[in-house]
């Protein structure tokens, strides 16, 4: 995000600049479920890092924009998409710039984007309105709650939007699906943490699943 400068920037890049994944390759489980069964269309994976979500998204017949400020994430997700010969739009741009995208997208998601509350001010909105009338957007990331009782994340509550948080801006959305849900990390890589290391240990994730209303046909 802009707000954290060029050293939180780097820090990412640092990060993605090895050729494994820094994240499991596959894509999340819960997003897999609920997505499944949708007519393919336009997508934008806001904050796509390498881009698992993104290429699985492609693999289903998608058009998919994968969107991230780190441009060392993006190029390991290129190199993946070249690999698997799936057609990807990678756009490097900070999340808080979407106002030129508004009601383009049949499907966002938003998947374990975690960053301070004036961040989110700025991104949250834009990224509602990215969502065209009658398309869903999808919400997964690290619940508050997750700090004190589950695996991984960031361990700052304030950087972790809640379902309350998020349900406050989706005033012209109608909502599917809205809880706290415990996910099994398996042999997920790259969390961090040292709470319920065990073969059990689980994160808590936020989940909000919802669908931008039609506005229908205009009188007069």
């Amino acid at each position: 995000m802009s707000d954290h400068g060029e050293d939180y920037q780097a820090r990412w890049n640092a990060r993605y600049a090895g050729t494994d994944w820094v994240w499991s390759p596959a894509p999340n489980a819960l997003l897999v479920d609920t997505l499944k069964h949708l007519r393919p269309g336009t997508a934008l994976d806001v904050g796509c890092g390498e881009g698992r979500h993104s290429l699985w998204l492609a693999s289903k017949g998608w058009q998919v924009t994968g969107l991230d400020f780190a441009s060392a994430g993006l190029d390991k997700a290129r190199r993946r998409a070249r690999e698997r010969q799936l057609s990807i739009h990678w756009l490097a741009q900070d999340v808080a710039d979407l106002a030129s995208h508004q009601a383009t997208y049949d499907l966002v998601i938003v998947m374990f984007l975690h960053t301070d509350p004036l961040q989110r001010e700025r991104w949250m909105p834009q990224v509602l309105a990215a969502v065209k009338p009658g398309g869903t957007l999808l919400y997964i990331g690290h619940d508050p709650s997750n700090v004190v009782a589950g695996v991984g994340g960031p361990q700052d509550e304030r950087l972790l939007p809640s379902v309350a948080e998020w349900l406050a801006h989706m005033t012209d959305f109608d909502i599917c699906a809205a809880r706290v849900v415990a996910r099994a990390l398996g042999a997920e890589t790259g969390h961090v943490g040292t709470k319920n290391l065990g073969r059990d240990r689980r994160a808590l994730d936020a989940y909000v699943h919802a669908v931008r209303r039609d506005a229908g046909p205009s009188i007069g």
